[in-house]
């Protein structure tokens, strides 16, 4: 490859170096110059031009990318189509990403003009998501050093696959010393369903026992019987030794500890034991939380059919520090009272004030969908999770909204000022928000199919602390709703005018969006026709 530059007599087949302005036309970087492209360059008094000329043995950027793509191609990604000197390794199914990082640092010692970027060890992905780009840095490759390190990458079988989360049959056993659990225990099932719902699963069978060890290993000997591939403990009480009443009792049961307490916070008094092939996890007391914690990691490796060995769980202490923690003492009423005061609250804005012009003369909102009125379905699933409240902002035919939602917990906002537009809704759905909210996530009445899972996923996702505060749900890489947004947003969000949402808001604040990907399109899937309704039926 020859690159330099070229006068315009001698730069037919030249590949561009850089993007050149001409005054009818741009021509981009790469692009191969032929007899139109050389004329058009005369007409604007070019002369020369920066590039470069392929030799016979080169192989183009796009090409070798491919090529680098297929070998490192492993299970459960597909390769996109090479373009720009990159080729990308993308998620075919939900998991993990599956690589070993020594091998992926010595491919990127084999030749500076071979570049792969992966996402992390067992970083959690959904079909479409980016796993692998590879990069040729240059507008090509000898085609002698591209076989060397094709060579190389395939013998020493370097691949990079994502792990599928598996099926599994669960059971959530949870412990109770007596009355007044029901508040802990419904914490701890609720944040249980919907950590797994996020990795396709659910609780299939609920136990609840004392909290002795006899009756925690009939649980056990219960979950087993019943065919359950994986059992979690909730405990009434804290698990302080590994003589204590839980571990006592998996060891009745005939399982064995394999590893008490983790180096991670939250999340380090977590326990993994197993009963012959059967995981057996005991939850720490930040299970009940919706953020993000050291079970996440363990469950979705457990799932995924990949549990990790001790090595790996000892190293899981260099950044085991999760973000969020903060330097404050523990372990007495008034620190814990203080933790649990520092968990987001969270509200929700239902809108359902529009006028449904294009469904004709009926309100959509009090549509039949799968037997329930079209906003029932964006309460249902708002009451679906943990949130501080809900509030349901009405217009159009308030009366009826309100009659439709009579037996629901929710907070109904009138908007008298529904037909000035969107903005007008939003604002009175925030003027009607409890007092210190964190956050609120607006919902559209029209959208049916979003589910309490998805709003869950949504809620796990915050962390204003570490750059997420504003989290859009996408899928296949196009923004849907409901949008979930930091309190540091309202005051903009109160200045809206017009018939416009929040959305220039993601705009002018890129760095703190944090798009998640979701498994489908309900996030996308508003109903304002009857054409869509009727193909939703």
């Amino acid at each position: 490859m020859i690159f330099g530059e070229f006068p315009l007599h001698d730069a037919e087949g030249v590949l561009l170096a850089h993007s050149l302005r001409l005054p009818e036309r741009t021509l981009r970087k790469g692009r191969r110059l032929g007899a139109p492209e050389i004329e058009a360059l005369r007409a604007a008094n070019r002369e020369s031009v920066y590039g470069c000329r392929l030799d016979v043995e080169d192989v183009d950027e796009n090409q070798a990318a491919a090529q680098v793509a297929a070998v490192l191609q492993g299970d459960g990604t597909h390769a996109a189509r090479p373009g720009a000197g990159h080729c990308n390794l993308v998620a075919d199914v939900a998991g993990l990403v599956r690589l070993d990082p020594h091998r992926i640092e010595a491919l990127n010692l084999l030749d500076e003009d071979l570049l792969v970027a992966t996402a992390a060890p067992w970083q959690r992905v959904a079909p479409g998501d980016l796993v692998t780009r590879v990069k040729i840095a240059s507008f090509a490759i000898p085609g002698q050093r591209l076989e060397h390190c094709l060579d190389a990458i395939d013998a020493s079988a370097t691949r990079i696959a994502v792990a599928p989360f598996r099926q599994l049959r669960v059971a959530l056993i949870l412990t109770r010393l007596g009355a007044g659990d029901e508040k802990r225990t419904s914490e701890l099932r609720d944040g249980m369903q919907r950590r797994l719902v996020q990795l396709g699963n659910g609780i299939d069978l609920e136990i609840t026992c004392g909290h002795q060890p006899q009756a925690v290993a009939a649980a056990i000997a219960r979950a087993r019987g019943a065919g359950c591939e994986l059992i979690i403990i909730g405990a009434a009480s804290a698990t302080v030794d590994r003589a204590d009443m839980i571990p006592a009792g998996i060891r009745l049961s005939g399982g064995r500890i394999e590893r008490f307490g983790f180096p991670l916070e939250p999340g380090s008094m977590l326990v993994l034991a197993r009963q012959d092939d059967t995981p057996i996890l005991v939850l720490p007391g930040c299970a009940r939380s919706p953020k993000p914690n050291g079970l996440d990691g363990l469950l979705a490796r457990i799932v995924a059919g990949h549990p990790p060995s001790d090595t790996e769980m000892a190293r899981w202490g260099c950044g085991g520090l999760l973000p969020g923690q903060r330097a404050k003492p523990e372990g007495d009423a008034k620190s814990n009272e203080r933790a649990k005061s520092e968990q987001p609250r969270i509200a929700a804005i239902v809108l359902a004030a529009g006028r449904s012009q294009r469904m004709g003369d009926d309100n959509k909102l009090l549509r039949p969908v799968a037997g329930t009125p079209m906003v029932r379905h964006a309460v249902n699933a708002a009451l679906g999770v943990p949130l501080a409240g809900v509030v349901v902002v009405t217009g159009h035919q308030h009366e009826q909204i309100a009659a439709t939602l009579s037996a629901h917990d929710i907070t109904l906002a009138h908007n008298p000022d529904y037909a000035s537009g969107l903005s007008s809704s939003l604002r009175a759905g925030l003027a009607a928000l409890p007092a210190g909210i964190d956050g609120v996530v607006v919902l559209l009445g029209d959208m049916p199919l979003v589910t309490a899972a998805h709003l869950a996923r949504i809620l796990d996702a915050f962390a204003p602390d570490a750059g997420r505060s504003i989290i859009v749900p996408t899928f296949e890489g196009t923004r849907g709703n409901p949008v979930l947004w930091s309190r540091r947003f309202f005051p903009e969000m109160m200045a809206l005018e017009g018939d416009v949402g929040a959305r220039r808001l993601m705009r002018q604040y890129p760095d703190l969006v944090f798009d998640l990907a979701m498994d489908d399109a309900a996030v996308l899937t508003d109903i304002d026709t009857p054409g869509t309704l009727a193909d939703l039926k």
